[in-house]
């Protein structure tokens, strides 16, 4: 049996895969956690800065995951034509501007949303707040959990066109049924 030594590319995989692993591990539970912490239809101050930890750790796995990636990709000969490598280009990027919004706009009102109240004018923020925040989670979770699909497969049976029409029609309809939610009643 033949050994062959590490080399600087096998570590940037490993470093690739392990981002991956960690951002997705993050996010699942970040939204059980907010799930959770829901269970009184408030998110208090400390429950805010517990998920703003957790969101640190996914930043920081998202920067080694691109990091890593570019590395990957600009030492792999053809790889930004393949329709994985630009579906999942199309999937990172949604998750950078869907984690600058849920950062921006959302995780600062957090703490203000009352998740069971009737909120009854239109530009009422909490309860625009409180879809958005639904809204992020689900298009979170979809676009991590497929970032990190195609990062563990070889190759896709489908042409990107196909893909990104799958992708955004299972975004639309997270946005929708997240939109859709209720807020629960006493």
């Amino acid at each position: 049996m033949e050994t062959t030594a590490l080399n600087f590319r096998d570590i940037v995989v490993i470093i690739h895969a392990l981002s991956a692993s960690v951002g997705i591990g993050t996010v699942f539970a970040t939204d059980y956690i907010f799930i959770k912490f829901l269970k009184n239809h408030r998110v208090s101050q400390d429950q805010v800065r517990i998920m703003k930890i957790m969101s640190e750790v996914i930043w920081i796995a998202l920067g080694a995951l691109i990091l890593s990636g570019i590395y990957l990709a600009a030492t792999k000969t053809g790889i930004t034509d393949s329709p994985k490598f630009l579906l999942k280009m199309t999937v990172v990027i949604m998750t950078i501007l869907n984690g600058l919004l849920l950062n921006i706009f959302v995780m600062p009102r957090l703490h203000k949303i009352a998740f069971h109240v009737a909120h009854t004018t239109p530009d009422d923020e909490p309860d625009h707040v409180r879809k958005i925040a639904m809204v992020t989670g689900g298009v979170s979770v979809v676009s991590w959990l497929l970032a990190f699909i195609l990062g563990s497969i070889h190759a896709i049976p489908f042409s990107l066109s196909n893909g990104l029409t799958w992708y955004f029609g299972i975004l639309i309809a997270v946005i929708i049924g997240a939109s859709l939610t209720k807020k629960k009643h006493r």
